[in-house]
């Protein structure tokens, strides 16, 4: 078995479409055979109890609605003690003027070392951990995480020879994207898209195979 999703309902997307070789939990009890990756949502203490049961089994493990973060700091430590990748899904990474700027920035057309700023409203612990996820992932040379008052979340990455400038709501309804580079600046509005199915996909390519899953490098780390 690749994939097995202990989940709710398929509201968070089209599981059938992104992960063809996923399967749903008739329960949630440990399985009689054992996953090549789990997804679990963590909406009841069973499935808090479960997801860190097969973290001791070595079952890497993605996990949707994680918002206890009492309980992900006690994960954290068992997945570092086995050695065993489990991962965060609804990040910012792929909201798409994320995205758009991280592929700007991994294509060297912006010079020299990158600075990072964030400004987001930090509404709670989770979303302080996705801000410094994304701040991780661009690597810049140096980065600035600022509290705001407004719903859009704010990335700017500045360059020797130009900037990239992202506002973006988290519910996926607007967003606003401008790249200015030596001098010509190019400003679009991006359409909406749900992340989570770039997520989806990405855990079921990662899944393919019989080697073990070492890690899970494109998506955010617990």
């Amino acid at each position: 078995m690749d994939i097995l999703c202990y989940i709710d309902n398929d509201d968070k997307g089209c599981l059938a479409a992104m992960m063809p070789n996923a399967a749903l939990a008739s329960d949630d009890g440990f399985p009689e055979e054992k996953p090549r990756l789990a997804v679990v949502q963590l909406s009841t203490e069973g499935r808090r109890l479960l997801a860190l049961q097969l973290v001791r089994k070595r079952v890497p493990v993605a996990l949707l609605d994680a918002t206890d973060t009492s309980y992900l700091a006690g994960l954290s430590a068992c997945a570092k003690r086995n050695h065993v990748p489990v991962v965060l899904l609804e990040s910012w990474r792929y909201i798409p003027a994320v995205a758009a700027a991280k592929e700007i920035c991994d294509s060297g057309c912006l010079c020299g070392e990158h600075t990072c700023r964030l400004a987001c409203k930090h509404k709670n612990e989770l979303e302080k951990r996705r801000a410094q996820d994304i701040a991780d992932w661009f690597g810049c040379a140096s980065c600035q995480i600022d509290a705001t008052e407004t719903d859009e979340v704010q990335l700017t990455i500045t360059a020797d020879n130009g900037a990239i400038d992202a506002e973006f709501s988290l519910d996926g309804q607007r967003a606003r994207f401008t790249v200015s580079i030596s001098g010509h600046t190019h400003e679009r509005m991006i359409s909406k898209a749900n992340p989570l199915l770039s997520e989806l996909a990405i855990l079921s390519l990662s899944a393919k195979g019989s080697g073990k899953i070492k890690s899970l490098p494109l998506l955010m780390a617990l």
